[in-house]
């Protein structure tokens, strides 16, 4: 299960950049919107180096959407 702190870690990120995007008159890309959460969080990650992370995810993403059992699915997120 996701350690608590992290979880708290995240959830602050992602209300941080709700909170940007919601007072911006800009419509932000997904991938734009996870560059904001990283540079939130400050990882570090390149520009590159996140559209990898990203397209990986969503391609991940696409292989399980198909499947019936969420088993697998829900495995790779814990």
């Amino acid at each position: 299960m996701i350690n608590e702190e992290l979880f708290e870690e995240s959830m602050n990120a992602c209300k941080s950049v709700a909170d940007k995007v919601e007072e911006s008159d800009e419509d932000f890309t997904a991938i734009e919107v996870k560059m904001m959460v990283e540079e939130e969080l400050g990882y570090g990650l390149d520009k590159k180096e996140m559209l990898v992370l990203a397209l990986t995810f969503k391609h991940i993403d696409n292989v399980f959407a198909g499947e019936e059992n969420d088993a697998i699915s829900e495995m790779i997120y814990q």
